[in-house]
């Protein structure tokens, strides 16, 4: 059984081809102690049964409290589940670099990063309009160190479409051996 946890929806950049509603992005909501105390009791009564776990967001490492309580939990439940994420590289804090190290064995994380830095900083940005791609690169470094088949995450629009050789050649040249490819219109 696979299930998924929305742990918040609150983002910390404001990427132009997001699915997500940009006005709600910097303060998203998380989950309830509540509703995480439910979601938590709900897991274990089923731990025997699950796979995977993904903790999806806005930017889930926005609210590591959640993902840490969660994965601590399960994994002494069932250390056989994987928890799964996709990043934006941007909050890769000390305490997140550390829980990562801690549960690599049963993490599988991925970046999203968009080639080349003018390809990345032309879509992924902070709400002031900054690119982002100069520390997604260095947190990438980092979290290469923890994660060696990290899978960077790759998003293609019709301005970036034309230069994917030159986007995947650079992903590969921070050490990515593993590209994920998708294209939004």
């Amino acid at each position: 059984m696979n299930y998924a946890v929305w742990v918040t929806s609150a983002c910390n950049l404001s990427c132009t081809y997001c699915y997500e509603n940009s006005s709600n992005q910097k303060n998203g909501e998380t989950i309830s102690g509540q509703m995480l105390e439910d979601v938590r009791n709900h897991l274990l009564h089923n731990s025997h049964n699950i796979k995977n776990i993904l903790f999806h967001g806005g930017e889930p490492f926005l609210n590591l409290d959640a993902i840490q309580r969660l994965t601590e939990a399960v994994n002494q439940a069932n250390p056989n589940v994987v928890f799964n994420m996709t990043t934006n590289g941007v909050s890769m804090t000390t305490e997140a670099l550390a829980f990562l190290t801690e549960y690599k064995d049963i993490i599988r994380l991925s970046v999203s990063i968009d080639g080349t830095k003018d390809m990345h900083d032309l879509n992924r940005k902070t709400s002031s309009g900054t690119g982002t791609y100069d520390i997604v690169a260095t947190n990438s470094k980092k979290l290469l160190k923890i994660f060696p088949d990290l899978r960077a995450r790759m998003t293609l629009t019709p301005t970036t479409v034309y230069s994917l050789a030159s986007g995947i050649r650079n992903i590969a040249s921070l050490g990515f051996n593993k590209i994920a490819v998708s294209y939004t219109p």
